[in-house]
């Protein structure tokens, strides 16, 4: 048996049952999340910016509340609402959309304790409900995010925080406000 000591201990992973690997943080920085961690992070971001996108179209779309934080949820419940408010408005002067497309998230969490953060593009299409003669099917955009997650009692990880990086002199999406 070797003896590992200082820093070069990073993670402690144990297995519980039913072959659930459970990372533990023993050292001083974050850790690349298990390939499980990151697939259900991963498709929890896509569950949020596959709904955001959806809530400025003619399908709408709810908080996606069950992989969500509770704090997160009530606050977007309000952006919700008004991004759908936005998509009623854009109908109204024939400028709506039909649906959204929002491509795979793809990226590796960090972990650190019961905190992960994962750094992601997201790739949105919002497809017009009218286009004229030679207009585009549809409006695209790419936009940096930075999601935080938080390892809730029962292991599974939920979204704690989102923050698209929309800087002071962007236009935002369709599907964003600018915050402050």
């Amino acid at each position: 048996m070797r003896m590992l000591t200082g820093p070069a201990i990073a993670a402690l992973v144990l297995t519980a049952g039913a072959g659930t690997a459970l990372a533990v943080q023993t050292g001083t920085g974050p850790t690349a999340a298990s390939a499980a961690e990151s697939r259900e992070m991963l498709r929890i971001a896509d569950t949020y910016l596959a709904h955001r996108a959806a809530a400025v179209t003619a399908e709408g779309s709810r908080v996606p509340a069950d992989v969500l934080t509770a704090p997160l949820a009530d606050t977007l419940r309000g952006e919700f609402d008004a991004l759908a408010a936005r998509g009623r408005s854009l109908h109204g002067i024939g400028a709506g959309y039909s649906r959204a497309e929002t491509d795979p998230a793809t990226g590796t969490p960090e972990v650190s304790g019961t905190t992960a953060t994962l750094e992601l593009e997201e790739l949105t299409r919002l497809f017009h409900e009218v286009s004229g003669p030679g207009a585009p099917p549809y409006e695209a955009y790419a936009l940096t995010h930075t999601l935080t997650f938080h390892r809730a009692a029962n292991g599974h990880w939920l979204l704690s925080a989102a923050r698209p990086h929309i800087g002071p002199a962007d236009l935002p999406p369709t599907t964003h406000f600018r915050k402050g």
